[in-house]
């Protein structure tokens, strides 16, 4: 099986031995592929739906690995979770990300792994809001960029500011890589036409302007 850049990176994310859970898998991909290069022992896979959880089943089956995942039909983290440590979320927008996060109730010690779609500044924001550390690694798929968050809880809330919520936090590696210029310049893009939107509109710009000018 070969994952694709998006979920390669999300991979290289989960520690070895991890006792992990991924909300909403994408066909269990991501517990197939650590099992079945122990990185991890035993999975818990989730989804809302029962097709995606039988696709999910049906790949751990074909992999020889379905032994090893506990498969539950699940709204997030809304069940007898039992033990784990580490939680990927993956392939959802940054507010539904951030409803999960936000309904589950032992999360204190752990690691998340969290591959936003939409809303990277909710996600963020939110994040902080909670106080969430985290870094911030970028891959790319032709010419989409996709960011992947590594989030644990600290002892206390972390500082920002607005460009923050929007720019993101790059890892020092990847401030100067090809993923992450293309991440800003595509941010860029998207607010230059929002600015062209408000002065049509008679709005004020300052705001967006200021994005504009933070990013580098």
């Amino acid at each position: 099986m070969t994952l694709t850049p998006r979920l390669e990176l999300v991979y290289k994310k989960i520690p070895k031995k991890a006792k992990y859970i991924d909300v909403g898998s994408d066909h269990a991909y991501l517990p197939v592929i650590l099992l079945a290069n122990n990185i991890i022992s035993f999975a818990i896979v989730t989804d809302i739906r029962t097709g995606p959880l039988k696709k999910s089943r049906e790949t751990a089956i074909q992999y020889g690995v379905a032994d090893k995942i506990k498969f539950i039909l699940a709204n997030g983290l809304d069940f007898d979770t039992g033990e784990f440590d580490t939680v990927s979320i993956c392939g959802m927008g940054g507010m539904l990300i951030a409803e999960i996060i936000d309904k589950a109730t032992i999360l204190e010690n752990c690691l998340l792994v969290l591959q936003p779609m939409t809303k990277h500044d909710f996600l963020r924001k939110y994040l902080w809001d909670n106080s969430y550390k985290f870094t911030e690694n970028y891959t790319l798929e032709g010419d989409k960029c996709y960011v992947v968050i590594s989030a644990k809880k600290a002892e206390s809330k972390i500082d920002y500011n607005e460009a923050d919520l929007y720019i993101g936090i790059p890892d020092e590696t990847e401030k100067y890589g090809e993923a992450y210029s293309k991440y800003t310049q595509n941010l860029k893009r998207n607010l230059l036409k929002q600015k062209q939107g408000l002065k049509i509109s008679g709005k004020d710009t300052e705001f967006i302007s200021y994005l504009i000018n933070e990013i580098h």
